[in-house]
């Protein structure tokens, strides 16, 4: 079977091959297209097929021949051939389409060796990294050795072609800790790296770098290996920003990454920051045993300064080495900002609970902010100069959400504010994925998933109002947790195999849409074997947790930082990190380990205390007032822990519940009253209603510390092995990632409802839309008690006014206005979830619409 599922081929005695169609958009399925020998192959001997890497044919193999063939399927296969420079009897390729492996066997047993061919194409092969650095014996190099594969003729970087990292003998030093050759991919982006060590005793050595199976394509790379560090004179790597650079925000931090481990001695008078030709006063911290050290202005830069990040002479190494020249960084601070709000985190919530502000313009100083929910003012407990936090007042309604600084204020974004709900969706249907597919993320807007898939070293584009999987991603080697920006621009993939993180762009709008980022500081190296990543939606900060190295890796996802995409701490969480979760505000993070709950400060960037549970932890959720965490254990306890800050029992688990063994992921409804969990090995999610107030019941209002527990559980029959869980931002619905049958759950509120609603009785004021989902047309229904003035208006999820569709003096009773999908510039909207805003009779109603494109 072709893997775009269009073409089934098979190999029949004699050499003879047959050609299906399967796709029921083109033809009958099963209808035979190509029936014959392959044309100009004839005295081929074919042994075996397999998939080739592009999705649309096919690859035979030779038992008598040093030939690999690929058939393209048609009325008229198309046939092309290569040199395989041996027999082939036995072809298998990996679950990337990336290699292709080799061999051969005799009456059922694979004898001989086997090969392993690249299936990409490639003709420029530069080193990014890695060249002319120096360690002491035994050390390992700052930076790795880095290579790019590009493909000219295409224009794009070569994913998966197979490099081979090679040193002559162990006087040469180890590659990645202990071997001398090693052999890797190359990534999405084109690139492959690995670490080298240094011999035990001083000398200049070589490693060469080449690209298997394409001619030319080999590089060497010389350092040096001294036995004292004295020899080695420190030197900057990385200076952030880069020279040139313009627009930095005027909040950032900067760095400079050396290739020593820097003296804090010497550190002010060794360094400078220079604000339009006059020195700033700044606060230095050192990371990574020292040889990165970041500057913090203390007040931020003036809007458009000319600014110069310097290090020079006076600034030296932990042996005393003195830099031997002056390095400098020019860059140009942010313009004057427009106060203006970008994103929502979340876009709507339940009152009390703090909501993340993310935009520019805004004020440093929390009390210079006025934040408005419909009119109920809300304090602001965070700020910065671009992320607020407040939090939703218990007065307020659903409406447009303003900022104001001084006599400024922001355009409204709207803002829905959940009443609670406690009812618990129900299975609506499945769609197909891949097997494997393991964590899923849902974007603001809820038009689409994102779905890693370790085995296919790839990530999945999943279209939710259509219900399939509209692109494959290659990421690093075996992604598992991903994590997406507020603003929806972004996704974050920890790469476990790779001891990276790949970033995705999203933007539908972007030319790089379903890209991942490139460059040199792409994909983001991070600690060993990163399992998974959580958002802090102030800043936007990135947290990703390495199980191998036991620490959390901290990343700015800021990207007018001068520290974007950089990780600027390293904490230590303890043994076992499985799973990351933070707080709505942003400000602390849990992450689960073999000893517990470690609580992670995020502005201090430093662990705070450890939850004791009674065992290690599986997966953690926090409640969206963020007050309650649940976190389910090895041993299959769900435990309900007290983190309202000034509680009794704070930092405490207050009540526990057994779930069995199998669980995978817990996720709270948007609402902050059900509580979701899979249990992969008995194929279902269950719901358990989250109690609050007295006694733990009954209550759903937030206050800090009151008890909290979980009621009896409702099941929900899924797919196989259902593994991650994600909810809408609406609460509408929720998907479920099957690991083992391949296959995404859909959950939903409601039936999708096929009949035409009634329209509102004129005897009171209503809203209704049908149907939703909507394809090509919908009618929104509203009744006025009187004759009055209207104004209805489309959203999108990220609170965008996307058209007006009404206003104007209506008389008593029913109407109906039609939508068609149009914006406001007559274009066709994406699919995707829109709210209907009616404002009537000094009310404001809204209506929620799934438009299907």
């Amino acid at each position: 079977m072709t893997t775009n599922s269009r073409h089934a081929t098979g190999l029949f005695p004699g050499g003879a091959i047959a050609i299906w169609n399967v796709d029921p958009s083109v033809g009958a399925v099963g209808g035979e297209i190509y029936f014959g020998p392959v044309p100009g192959a004839e005295s081929r001997t074919f042994s075996q097929l397999v998939p080739a890497s592009d999705g649309t044919g096919v690859v035979a193999g030779c038992a008598d021949c040093d030939t690999l063939t690929r058939i393209t399927p048609g009325p008229a296969p198309g046939v092309s051939s290569a040199s395989l420079g041996r027999h082939s009897r036995a072809l298998a390729r990996s679950a990337d389409g990336r290699t292709l492996w080799a061999g051969d066997w005799n009456d059922g047993t694979l004898v001989g060796t086997v090969t392993a061919h690249t299936l990409s194409p490639g003709s420029t092969f530069a080193l990014v990294t890695g060249a002319g650095q120096s360690a002491a014996v035994g050390q390992t190099l700052p930076l790795p050795v880095r290579v790019h594969l590009l493909d000219d003729a295409a224009g794009r970087d070569v994913s998966g072609a197979l490099v081979r990292f090679t040193l002559a003998s162990s006087a040469q030093g180890a590659i990645d800790g202990a071997a001398l050759e090693v052999v890797k991919p190359t990534d999405a982006g084109g690139e492959a790296e690995a670490t080298w060590t240094m011999p035990p005793f001083a000398a200049d050595v070589s490693m060469t770098v080449a690209a298997l199976g394409i001619p030319g394509a080999t590089l060497d790379v010389s350092a040096r290996s001294t036995v004292d560090d004295s020899l080695v004179p420190p030197s900057p790597l990385e200076i952030g920003p880069p020279a040139g650079a313009a627009g930095i925000n005027a909040g950032s931090e900067f760095f400079v990454r050396f290739n020593q481990r820097m003296a804090s001695a010497g550190a002010d008078s060794g360094s400078m920051v220079v604000v339009n030709h006059g020195r700033a006063a700044f606060t230095v911290r050192f990371q990574d045993d020292g040889r990165s050290m970041f500057f913090k202005p203390w007040v931020p830069l003036a809007y458009g300064a000319a600014c110069t990040l310097v290090v020079h002479s006076p600034l030296r190494d932990q042996q005393g080495q003195a830099l031997p020249a002056e390095f400098r960084s020019a860059f140009t601070a942010q313009l004057p900002p427009s106060l203006a709000i970008e994103s929502l985190s979340p876009p709507s919530a339940p009152a009390g609970a703090p909501v993340t502000i993310n935009g520019d313009g805004f004020s440093a100083i929390p009390s210079a902010n006025t934040v408005s929910f419909n009119g109920a003012v809300a304090p602001v407990t965070s700020a910065s100069s671009v992320s607020l936090v407040a939090t939703v007042p218990a007065s307020a309604t659903s409406g447009p959400l303003t900022v104001s600084v001084g006599a400024a204020t922001s355009a409204p974004v709207p803002f829905i504010v959940f009443p609670p709900n406690p009812t618990p969706l129900r299975f609506e249907v499945q769609a197909d994925a891949r097997h494997g597919i393991e964590a899923i993320r849902i974007t603001p807007d809820g038009t689409r998933a994102y779905i890693t898939l370790p085995a296919a070293n790839s990530v999945l584009a999943f279209d939710i109002p259509q219900r399939r999987v509209i692109k494959t991603i290659p990421v690093g080697l075996k992604p598992q947790g991903i994590a997406i920006e507020p603003d929806g621009r972004y996704a974050y993939v920890a790469n476990t195999g790779g001891d990276d993180v790949s970033v995705i762009d999203i933007d539908p709008a972007s030319p790089t849409y379903h890209k991942t980022l490139p460059g040199p500081i792409h994909p983001i190296r991070v600690g060993d074997a990163p399992k998974d990543v959580a958002v802090s939606a102030f800043g936007p900060t990135i947290l990703v947790i390495n199980e191998g190295s036991q620490t959390v890796s901290i990343i700015d996802a800021n990207s007018g930082a001068g520290t974007f995409d950089r990780v600027t701490a390293s904490v230590s969480v303890g043994s076992g990190g499985r799973n990351i979760t933070v707080t709505p505000d942003g400000t602390r993070a849990y992450v689960a380990t073999q000893d517990g709950i470690a609580v992670i400060d995020v502005a201090s960037r430093a662990v705070t205390s450890t939850i004791k549970t009674g065992s290690g932890g599986q997966s953690v959720t926090v409640s969206p007032d963020g007050t309650v965490l649940f976190a389910l254990g090895d041993t299959g306890t769900l435990s309900v822990i007290d983190i309202a800050p000034g509680s009794a029992t704070y930092n405490r688990v207050v009540s526990t519940k057994s779930v069995g063994s199998g669980g995978q992921s817990v996720t709270v409804s948007p609402d902050g009253t059900l509580l979701y969990l899979t249990l992969h090995d008995l194929n279902i999610t269950q719901v358990f209603h989250i109690l609050r107030g007295a006694a733990g019941g009954g209550g759903s209002g937030i206050a800090p510390g009151e008890p909290t527990s979980l009621g009896p559980p409702e099941t929900i029959d899924v797919g196989d092995g259902p593994a991650g869980l994600a909810i809408m931002p609406d609460g509408s619905a929720a998907l479920v990632a099957n690991e083992v049958s391949g296959t995404v759950s859909l959950l939903h509120a409601t039936p999708v409802v096929t009949e035409v609603p009634a329209a509102p009785r004129a005897a009171e004021i209503g809203l209704a839309v049908h149907p939703t989902p909507s394809l090509g047309a919908a009618a929104i229904h509203f009744s006025l008690t009187k004759r009055t003035e209207v104004e209805i208006e489309i959203f999108d999820l990220q609170g965008r006014r996307v058209r007006r569709l009404a206003a104007g003096v209506f008389d008593a009773g029913p109407h109906t206005v039609p939508w068609n999908g149009a914006d406001r510039d007559g274009g066709q909207v994406g699919a995707g979830i829109y709210f209907v805003r009616m404002k009537a009779e000094g009310r404001t109603l809204h209506a929620r619409v799934v438009w299907l494109r």
